[in-house]
């Protein structure tokens, strides 16, 4: 009879040790969509500050583009000049010099507009593509996000549904270390219950096998064994 208790109570530890696995299960899930929502809220920021980048990159566009219409009323108004001076052929020869120059000048300013209204399209179009990019990932994070909070309510209920079994070996099931030469029973959790070599009994049974309590997580004192039985247990 009373190895058939012992076998019942050892099944009952083994399903004790998968309800702990299951609940340190749902902890690592609750850590990974923990991270799932930094990685989202992360993206959500890196899309901000790229729209901010691409609004003033727009707003520097325009200016350039009010620069280079300006200019070019410059090198009209240049051009008029020129050909008003040609009919002084005294003073036309310097002053056309000088208008060339100036020409170049804007010409050369033009161009370099020019430049970087391209460099600056080539860049919006990079930031949109980004921005494409970080929504593709944000809308990942947020299925994983989903997935994972299925996965946490399934376990949730699992956890639930266990519970009450939980309380009853924590109540009706101790361990005893084969090794233990203090003869000390202890609950599941005792920092002391190494988990290595012991037996399962019911509090009754463990001290009519002549151990006691342990005074760590069973009694309601303090451990009053020595350094050295601590260590070795």
């Amino acid at each position: 009879m009373i190895v058939a208790i012992v076998i019942a109570i050892i099944v009952a530890a083994a399903a004790a040790g998968f309800l702990v696995y299951t609940w340190r299960s749902s902890k690592i899930t609750r850590n990974q969509l923990n991270r799932a929502i930094t990685e989202r809220d992360n993206a959500y920021a890196t899309v901000s500050s790229l729209e901010e980048q691409i609004d003033a990159l727009e707003e520097s566009l325009s200016s350039e583009r009010d620069n280079s219409s300006s200019l070019n009323s410059q090198v009209d108004d240049l051009e008029t000049r020129l050909s008003g001076m040609e009919s002084d052929v005294s003073q036309s020869t310097v002053d056309k010099e000088n208008a060339e120059r100036k020409l170049t000048a804007v010409q050369e300013r033009i161009d370099t507009l020019t430049e970087n209204e391209i460099a600056l399209k080539a860049e919006i179009e990079e930031k949109d593509a980004t921005i494409e990019e970080n929504q593709s990932t944000i809308s990942d994070l947020e299925a994983e996000k989903a997935d994972l909070e299925e996965e946490k309510e399934a376990l949730q209920e699992t956890i639930d549904e266990n519970e009450s079994t939980l309380d009853f070996y924590d109540s009706y099931v101790v361990f005893v270390m084969l090794s233990d030469t203090d003869k000390l029973y202890h609950k599941l959790d005792c920092t002391r219950f190494t988990r290595q070599n012991f037996l399962a009994y019911s509090p009754k049974l463990a001290e009519a096998s002549g151990y006691s309590p342990c005074p760590l997580c069973c009694g309601t004192g303090t451990d009053d064994t020595t350094d050295h039985n601590l260590t070795a247990g």
